[in-house]
């Protein structure tokens, strides 16, 4: 009876557990994690809320699925989207992978419209405040990492232009 309870409870454990894991993958975790992004953005535009698009999320999905091998080779949204890429060695969430493209914004040069001492180019397309929809997927990599893509629509980083108009 002592064993029985004991897997009862690890198994519970397990199933807890990996749903908890896959707490953070879901559209609402995506979109809320780059409205926070945007709502934190210095601008005296506000910045409209980004939504979810499923036809959008359909494309970044299958970009995903292609990428089981992990390496960060850009899509080119098809010409249709604007992107960015995560990739991990272990497990990242999506809204961690989100978090940081949103932490590169201290490389971003709001009056000169550049970046500086790093990458700022996925912040950018996260806070772009033209692009109102999006979408991303997720894979677990065969070397046991995680490739995240998000995709927006319209496409953001259009050169000359600033990210918040």
């Amino acid at each position: 009876m002592c064993s029985f309870s004991l897997w009862f409870v690890l198994g519970l454990i397990v199933i807890v557990g990996s749903h908890v894991a896959q707490a953070q993958d879901s559209p609402a975790d995506y979109v809320n994690a780059h409205n926070k992004a945007r709502s934190a953005v210095d601008s005296f535009i506000k910045i409209p809320n980004i939504v979810w698009d499923n036809e959008v999320a359909a494309y970044a999905q299958n970009y995903a699925n292609q990428r089981k091998d992990c390496k960060p080779i850009p899509s080119n949204g098809g010409g249709r989207y604007g992107k960015n890429i995560a990739v991990s060695t272990g497990y990242i969430s999506g809204t961690q992978a989100v978090k940081g493209w949103a932490d590169e914004k201290p490389h971003f040069d709001n009056y000169l419209n550049k970046c500086f001492d790093g990458e700022c180019h996925h912040f950018t397309q996260v806070v772009w405040s033209g692009s109102l929809r999006l979408g991303c997927g997720k894979v677990k990599c065969n070397n046991g990492g995680t490739f995240v893509t998000c995709n927006y629509y319209p496409p953001g980083n259009i050169p000359g232009q600033l990210p918040y108009q």
